[in-house]
């Protein structure tokens, strides 16, 4: 087995993470800006003991399924890059304690956010997200939850106003004490 290891690079040109960087000693890859478009398909295979993840300021539109086996990942950072849908993968990261997703087209968070039971830190600023799910309230160790009501554009559909109206603004712990009293 190989020595457990980092990869920090920034500024390449990649079209894809060369293989020799996946490996079972991996811990940390930190890629910005490196036009990277994707990640391989068996990505989580590859790495299994990777607990940090920072890929900002790439390409990438979608996440591939192995990701979900990642189990020691605990901090997740996708901000800047192509994301017009949340990669439902991510509610697979059980461990995650940190998830940046700023700066891309991401409509709607999944109400499986929940599944999510470690994280304490979520960014979602600078995307098109009118509301949050109700289950984010269920989120225990959520400390930081960093989210802006980005303008709606027209080609958005309307929202839904059959929710309470305080759950269109309501932080993490107001959500949190309105399932704990029911």
């Amino acid at each position: 087995m190989k020595k457990a290891q980092d990869i920090e690079h920034s500024g390449l040109d990649l079209a894809v993470i060369p293989r020799q960087w996946l490996h079972k000693g991996m811990n940390k890859i930190s890629l910005l800006a490196c036009k990277l478009p994707s990640l391989p398909s068996q990505f989580g295979l590859l790495v299994p003991n990777l607990t940090t993840l920072l890929l900002p300021h790439n390409c990438l539109s979608e996440l591939p399924p192995t990701l979900g086996l990642l189990d020691k990942l605990i901090d997740l950072g996708l901000t800047t890059n192509h994301f017009k849908v949340f990669p439902e993968v991510i509610c697979d990261l059980t461990s995650l304690e940190s998830l940046s997703l700023h700066n891309n087209q991401i409509t709607k968070v999944p109400a499986a956010i929940s599944c999510c039971h470690s994280l304490n830190a979520l960014y979602l600023t600078n995307n098109p997200i009118e509301r949050l799910p109700l289950t984010i309230g269920l989120l225990k160790r959520l400390s930081t939850l960093s989210f802006d009501r980005t303008p709606r554009h027209p080609s958005q559909p309307q929202v839904d106003h059959s929710l309470p109206e305080w759950a269109l603004d309501a932080s993490a712990y107001v959500i949190r004490d309105h399932y704990q009293l029911l």
